[in-house]
């Protein structure tokens, strides 16, 4: 990382077309698009350069058609392992496979890539710095204010500041309450993660697992995720609002799998997570926030390598395309987000709430529509029920058939909600309360 210390430095007179916090992966990818066409921008991180890229996270990315439309791949040097999608397993019931190509990254060395590759295209790094508040003006954001260690705070000032900061969302949460993107979050929202890398001789698994046991990890999920050579990313994650001894829980259920018996740790962490549907909306005025900071992580999955992906992209299209940085000119990210990925990760989100309520045997019965069962994870996760899976459902039973069609209406109503996201803000308000009556009734077990 020689190349990009030497180019580590502040400025004199700070003035950026865009400023973002937080050098994750959906910073620098939004850093490198807008300055690639032509825009000053920097990039504001609080890790000193030689952790840029760390990260507890389970390291695979799902490489759908929205990757292939958007043109991104990661080079193949950081590609660990490709697996074939994800098998879910419940007590009692059959395996469920969601088939899909399943990239296992080299996370630390990913997220460098990204960095350099912004530093490429003349970004402007500020290393070992921390936002400190959001510069606000006359109802607008016109930078940001930020400070290194044994430094004197230092002003930024620019005509579009992004929040890229992860689940910690440090700008957006100082923002003025009153404004559509100062969603309030609870702890029930996001979920704490403890993660191993174990090197553990005969992984030949193809596919990652993930187990739902209410026993084992009420309101939370384990997972598997083989990587390679021998490597292993293990890890379990529950609501913060569930207190559990997360390392015990994962340990036990190693215990219980011969193939970590003479396994070893290499490396173990802690991280939060996003554990909920989408900020309504990701802009105002001279203001954007993406990735985890937006909470466009998918339910149920924990996944949030390819929403930052794509956030970073149709931010820096909207940004680089607008003729001012107003909350109207930025509009357009809302809705092709929400109206695309957000679309499914709201669905998801919906179906979450309503399973983590559901007793043992509901959740079974639920589930059993899907049993044994393989499926494309895209059309799962957009809950496409075809007319299969409704035959199945029958010949189990009616309380099967009940629950599935339970799902089923959750689903759709939520659907409908975002699929008529407002093309202009003005008609935003009364959308919002709609989709708050939603959230609201969901949350409170109405259903």
């Amino acid at each position: 990382m020689d190349r990009a210390a030497s180019r580590w430095v502040l400025v004199m007179v700070p003035k950026f077309d865009v400023a973002i916090v937080g050098a994750g992966v959906a910073g620098c990818l939004m850093a490198a698009g807008l300055a690639k066409k032509g825009l000053s921008v920097c990039l504001i991180e609080r890790k000193p350069i030689s952790k840029i890229g760390v990260k507890v996270c389970g390291d695979a990315l799902i490489a759908d058609s929205k990757l292939k439309e958007i043109g991104f791949q990661p080079p193949k040097g950081y590609v660990e392992r490709e697996l074939y999608g994800f098998k879910v397993y419940v007590p009692g019931l059959d395996v469920i496979t969601l088939k899909a190509k399943v990239l296992l990254l080299d996370r630390e060395g990913f997220g460098r890539w990204l960095f350099e590759r912004a530093l490429d295209q003349g970004v402007t790094p500020f290393e070992s710095t921390i936002a400190i508040n959001p510069i606000i003006s006359d109802g607008w954001v016109k930078g940001v204010k930020v400070k290194r260690l044994n430094e004197p705070p230092l002003t930024i000032n620019s005509g579009l500041t992004v929040d890229a900061s992860g689940v910690a969302s440090f700008l957006r949460r100082k923002l003025p309450r009153e404004w559509w993107v100062s969603e309030e979050v609870t702890r029930y929202d996001l979920a704490l993660c403890y993660r191993e890398i174990r090197l553990a001789e005969g992984f030949d698994d193809d596919y990652c697992s993930i187990y739902y046991d209410q026993a084992i990890s009420p309101m939370g999920y384990l997972w598997i995720f083989p990587k390679s050579k021998g490597k292993v990313n293990v890890g379990v994650g529950l609501r913060m609002n569930v207190k559990a001894p997360l390392r015990e829980v994962l340990h036990h259920h190693l215990a219980c799998d011969p193939r970590f018996n003479s396994s070893r740790i290499l490396h173990a962490g802690w991280g939060v997570v996003p554990a909920r549907h989408p900020l309504k909306c990701f802009t105002s005025n001279g203001f954007m926030v993406i990735g985890d900071a937006a909470y466009q992580a998918t339910c149920g999955l924990g996944e949030g390598l390819r929403p930052s992906i794509v956030s970073a992209y149709l931010a820096a299209q909207e940004a680089a395309e607008a003729a001012y940085y107003g909350l109207e000119d930025l509009w357009g990210y809302n809705v092709k987000y929400l109206k695309t990925l957000g679309l499914a990760q709201v669905q998801s989100a919906a179906f979450t709430y309503y399973f983590e309520r559901l007793s043992d045997e509901r959740r079974n019965k639920l589930l059993s529509n899907f049993a044994e069962g393989s499926f494309n994870l895209e059309a799962f996760l957009n809950f496409k029920i075809d007319a299969k899976i409704l035959a199945h459902s029958a010949k189990l039973g009616l309380q099967q058939f009940k629950e599935l069609i339970g799902e089923w209406r959750l689903v759709r109503e939520v659907k409908s909600i975002y699929t008529a996201y407002p093309e202009a803000s003005k008609n935003y308000p009364e959308w919002s309360l709609r989709a708050d009556n939603f959230w609201s009734k969901i949350k409170a077990s109405t259903y």
